[in-house]
């Protein structure tokens, strides 16, 4: 399942985004993963600043599968973006599923 993934402000204004982020995300049921296993593939996810810290933890533990699946670059966008989204306030991380 692709997602479309932005960096927004408050007012929901994309910022940056990135498109197509597919291929390296784990099982909905791996409750290893306390922010991502709520990635909702079918409507939209929002992230803040308070929760970059455990998504950016979360998130490299998927690089070894984005890098096997030819999706090194996606990986490391999102992961610019969710740098960003932890450096400023009235940011957010937006998965926009299909």
């Amino acid at each position: 399942m692709p997602w479309n993934v932005q960096l927004e402000d408050e007012h929901g204004e994309a910022i940056t985004r990135v498109l197509a982020v597919w291929g390296f995300f784990p099982e909905p049921d791996d409750k290893t993963f306390l922010l991502i296993q709520f990635l909702d593939p079918y409507g939209n996810t929002v992230f803040n600043r308070l929760q970059m810290p455990q998504f950016l933890e979360e998130w490299e533990r998927l690089r070894d599968l984005a890098e096997k699946m030819s999706n090194l670059s996606a990986w490391t966008d999102v992961k610019r973006l969710a740098q960003q989204c932890a450096s400023g306030v009235h940011l957010y991380l937006r998965f926009i599923g299909d």
